[in-house]
């Protein structure tokens, strides 16, 4: 809420289809909020992106990798929630644009 009080264009991406109470909390603020299982991050990129920056607490590794294809130029990728487990990802190295689900666009 503090960064739509700054005037920059937020998404916030989520699992959950509308109507949904976070959902309509992030609608009451004046963000946007989109379903995962209706667009992905990089459709959702092509439309509302690059994202400037980009905060996830997913902790998922694909997405991960697709979040730093969608950044903007010194874009920033925050990883509040890296869990490891046992799951494993391959990983295109040469593909990513930077060596580092709200994605924000600054004005």
């Amino acid at each position: 809420m503090a960064l739509r009080v700054r005037g920059l264009d937020m998404t916030t991406l989520g699992m959950q289809e509308p109507p949904y109470l976070n959902s309509e909390l992030v609608d009451a603020v004046g963000a946007r909020y989109l379903s995962t299982r209706s667009s992905s991050l990089i459709e959702t990129s092509a439309v509302h992106g690059p994202f400037d920056l980009i905060f996830d607490a997913t902790g998922f590794s694909p997405l991960l990798f697709e979040a730093m294809e969608v950044l903007g130029r010194n874009g920033v990728l925050v990883l509040s929630s890296v869990t490891g487990g046992e799951r494993r990802v391959d990983v295109a190295a040469d593909r990513s644009k930077s060596p580092s689900c709200s994605a924000i666009r600054w004005p």
